[in-house]
């Protein structure tokens, strides 16, 4: 496995370990915001938006990247950059709240998780290339 290869896979893990940070911030503050309101914390509604907007996303980012990286399938690529666009969807719906959730951790992963989706799309491209030119100077 190349060295791109290998930074690709190394991204799209470290988006799936962002996607569920992201979980875990957003469960926290949300029952700390309950518990100063006196209210009731609603974990399952917390939970099912964190995990459909924002685990399931950056988990497809990983499955993508270990498709294209490891099992070498260009539907990998397809899978990576369709969730990675997905991100950068939400992200951009998310602007506003990031912007006034400024002493958080919560936007901060969350960019984090949009720049590490698209550095391992950028990445699964450069494979690409790479792959296209090795392939020219072997003669394959």
């Amino acid at each position: 496995m190349t060295f791109l290869r290998k930074l690709e896979l190394s991204c799209g893990v470290v988006a799936a370990v962002l996607g569920l940070l992201i979980l875990l911030t957003l469960v926290r503050e949300d029952q700390e915001a309950a518990r100063r309101l006196e209210q009731d914390f609603p974990l399952f509604q917390t939970v099912l938006f964190g995990l459909l907007v924002y685990v399931l996303p950056s988990f497809l980012v990983f499955i993508g990247s270990y498709l294209h990286a490891v099992k070498q399938r260009p539907s990998g690529r397809i899978v990576l950059i369709t969730a990675t666009l997905a991100i950068v969807i939400i992200f951009l719906l998310s602007l506003v709240p990031l912007v006034w959730a400024a002493a958080s951790l919560w936007p901060l992963l969350s960019v984090l998780l949009t720049l590490f989706a698209i550095l391992t799309s950028v990445i699964s491209l450069l494979v690409r290339r790479e792959t296209r030119q090795f392939e020219k100077l072997s003669g394959t």
